[in-house]
Order: structure tokens, then C-alpha cells, then sequence
């Protein structure tokens, strides 16, 4: 895949964590649309190796605990989340 199109994917995975993930509470805040890309890149790449929806889903756990230090998030529910991450992988 280009680079133009993995980066298009990654805003896109991004745009998906910020509005349907968002540990941090910032899609309501001007200027925080980019927040999730670093986190977008390791989807993404989790992603396009096949990943699980339990493994994507560790991430995102292991993201929220270890990086954002939100340990309480591990009981989050993350299917409607991971649902729409397949739908996005179907296009990428």
C-alpha cells in the first residue's frame, strides 16, 4: 500500500477513535481531531496483519492503562468500536 493510502487510513482509523473510543474526553475540544493518530498508526498496522478483534481490543486496553493511565477503562466495552474498526478494514 502507498504511503498517501496508509496515512488516509490512519486519519480514518483516527477519526474512529476519537469519535467512538476517546478515553480522553476531547472530541467535544476545538483542535484535538489528530489526538488518536499515534494510536491510528498501531491499529492499523494490528490490522492489516490479520489481528483479532481481541487483540485490537488489548491494545486498546493496553493503550488506555498503560500510555493514558486510565486502569478503570479495561472493563470498557469496546464492541461498537471494534465493529466499526472491521467496517473501515474492509475498505483499506
Amino acid at each position: 500500500m502507498s504511503d498517501s493510502k496508509r496515512e488516509e487510513a490512519e486519519l480514518k482509523i483516527g477519526a474512529v477513535l476519537l469519535a467512538e473510543w476517546d478515553p480522553r474526553n476531547v472530541k467535544a475540544q476545538p483542535d484535538h481531531t489528530n489526538d488518536y493518530l499515534p494510536y491510528a498508526h498501531e491499529i492499523y498496522g494490528l490490522l492489516i496483519r490479520g489481528g483479532s478483534d481481541v487483540q485490537v481490543g488489548r491494545l486498546l486496553h493496553q493503550i488506555e492503562r498503560e500510555q493514558m493511565h486510565h486502569p478503570e477503562a479495561d472493563s470498557r466495552d469496546l464492541t461498537a468500536v471494534l465493529k466499526t474498526l472491521r467496517a473501515l478494514e474492509k475498505t483499506i
